[in-house]
């Protein structure tokens, strides 16, 4: 018997998820380097914590290729008071960065190795990176993945009409934090705070440094990702903005509105007759996947990524559903609007119920949307194809 070809192995590390989409997302990734012909070690990275070094150094003495992680787990811990677990190793890591960096731009800035690889869901996301993290010299755009669920009910025996996974924040909340900021910082961000409603394709990094150039402040590149961090409440409040006013549109036109997540209470004094919360704690990824496949139509509520992807949109084509998002540019250019998907212009919403009540109207041309959605999103944005994606990054495969 001819013993077949080690490829080598790949070491997926798992870390805190909500709702475990992170933890389920890498299961799938390493599933899909087994079918590449890898092995594959799973690790929690909660059950290492205190052995980071011991344990990733002995996996990948195993002919190991790279470490994969999601969002940048680790890259803060340290070996000693001057280097970084990952920069200690010495070892390939490629980190699928699937939120904003603005969210992690304290990790970020511990790494220095040339062999740690980022992917990122949003082409701004890379230009961000390579602009103000010279630390990071290998950063790539790797779009989103969806999840199938487990089960696939016609479109027209769904139960629900219009579903909505994420939670809920009032932006006036938000608006606190911001008062609550040092009084430079308050004024910077009560000025930036228009701008970037009013302009949806311009960025935070963006819209700082227009400012700043404004009123001829004197700074270097290096100093850009400190001013971010202090100001992410900013991003933070035009996320939680843009979902309060999607929302409050469609239950103040009496739609009604089923969703599951965290703060939806606070809105449920005001429209008891139309929001249905299936859950105030969220559920887990594979419980909320059965529902998504039980949905007629799957509202997104896009956050700050003006070039780039959103789990929550391959999912609900994935599964048949009628995905009716916000555009950016990433999805304007490649996505059919009322073939493959539906658009809501978020600075023109009076129009949105209308939208929803004209798909809920015609079941026919909805069907014929669901199915070219779930035509055009197979193969390409699923973890079979990320796995090749990445592996030809790190050099694996051709």
């Amino acid at each position: 018997m001819v013993d077949t070809e080690d490829k080598g192995k790949i070491v997926v590390v798992k870390g805190i998820s909500q709702y475990n989409v992170l933890n389920f997302a890498a299961e799938q990734m390493a599933k899909s380097f087994e079918g590449c012909g890898y092995r594959v070690a799973v690790l929690d990275g909660r059950s290492v914590l205190g052995k980071e070094a011991e344990i990733l150094s002995q996996e990948m003495n195993d002919n190991g290729k790279f470490i994969f992680i999601f969002n940048p787990i680790f890259y803060d811990t340290m070996v000693n008071k001057h280097v970084s677990l990952f920069d200690n190793l010495g070892c390939p890591v490629f980190t699928y960065l699937v939120d904003s960096p603005y969210y992690h731009i304290e990790r970020l800035e511990h790494v220095n190795s040339h062999k740690i690889y980022l992917g990122c869901v949003d082409y701004n996301h890379v230009t961000y990176i390579n602009r103000y993290h010279a630390n990071i010299r290998n950063a790539m755009f790797l779009p989103h993945f969806g999840f199938r669920a487990p089960v696939d009910i016609p479109y027209g025996q769904r139960e629900i009409d219009l579903y909505f996974p994420g939670s809920y924040a009032d932006p006036q909340k938000r608006a606190k934090d911001i008062d609550e900021l040092p009084d430079v910082l308050c004024h910077i961000a009560r000025v930036l705070i228009p701008e970037l409603l009013s302009d949806k394709k311009l960025t935070l990094d963006r819209a700082l440094t227009k400012y700043l150039d404004s009123i001829k402040f004197d700074y270097e590149a290096n100093d850009i990702p400190e001013l971010i961090y202090a100001l992410v409440c900013v991003d933070q409040y035009i996320r939680d903005y843009h979902r309060h006013s999607v929302i409050t549109e469609i239950l103040n036109a009496g739609i009604s509105l089923t969703v599951s997540g965290a703060g939806w209470s606070e809105l449920k004094e005001q429209y008891p007759q139309y929001l249905n919360i299936l859950s105030e704690e969220g559920m887990d990824i594979e419980e909320n996947l059965t529902v998504i496949a039980n949905s007629k139509i799957l509202l997104n509520v896009l956050p700050t990524f003006q070039n780039g992807t959103h789990e929550r949109v391959f999912t609900a084509m994935m599964n048949g559903c009628i995905c009716l998002t916000n555009d950016n540019h990433f999805f304007k250019v490649n996505f059919e609007e009322n073939k493959e998907i539906v658009y809501y212009d978020i600075d023109n919403l009076k129009r949105l119920p209308g939208i929803i009540q004209d798909i809920l109207d015609q079941p026919a041309k909805a069907v014929g949307i669901a199915e070219g959605g779930r035509q055009r999103i197979q193969g390409e944005y699923g973890f079979d194809n990320l796995a090749k994606q990445i592996l030809s990054f790190m050099g694996c495969e051709k």
